[in-house]
């Protein structure tokens, strides 16, 4: 290759990245596949219980909650932050096979769609993430028995 042809061509992949970066910077919160969620709570371990959490009024998080045994409480959470692309029902997910060594391990998993994301109510933005993050944590540390 010659040395304009190089030039042309890394100038194509500069203004490329440049357009690419543009269009989706981060931070970003996007559609989420369709999702079934019915299928996705069947999926996780035995006492997996449906979450919601109002952020605003009428406005509800949704996800799911996965206790170490079903009926047992008190035991620490972690909490699933999941990434922009994802939904707590979305298919391609390792998440259930997560929750059940989690569980093995005496800790319960939470994990919330974020606003506008998967079945969660409201409108997608980046401007709710720090509110939601907030909200998931509180019902986090809640779930885990913790007085604050």
């Amino acid at each position: 290759m010659s040395g304009p042809a190089i030039a042309r061509l890394a100038a194509a992949a500069a203004a490329a990245a440049t357009l690419a970066g543009g269009c989706l910077a981060p931070p970003a919160v996007v559609e989420v596949a369709p999702i079934d969620r019915a299928a996705a709570l069947a999926r996780l371990p035995a006492g997996a219980e449906r979450v919601a959490v109002e952020v605003a009024p009428g406005e509800l998080l949704r996800g799911f909650f996965v206790p170490v045994e079903p009926g047992v409480e008190g035991a620490p959470v972690v909490l699933h932050l999941l990434e922009a692309a994802a939904s707590v029902a979305s298919a391609r997910s390792d998440r259930e096979r997560a929750t059940r060594r989690l569980a093995d391990l005496g800790l319960a998993s939470l994990a919330l769609d974020w606003a506008g994301v998967g079945e969660s109510d409201g409108r997608r933005s980046v401007a709710h993430l720090l509110r939601d993050a907030r909200a998931m944590w509180d019902e986090a540390v809640r779930r885990a028995g913790v007085r604050t």
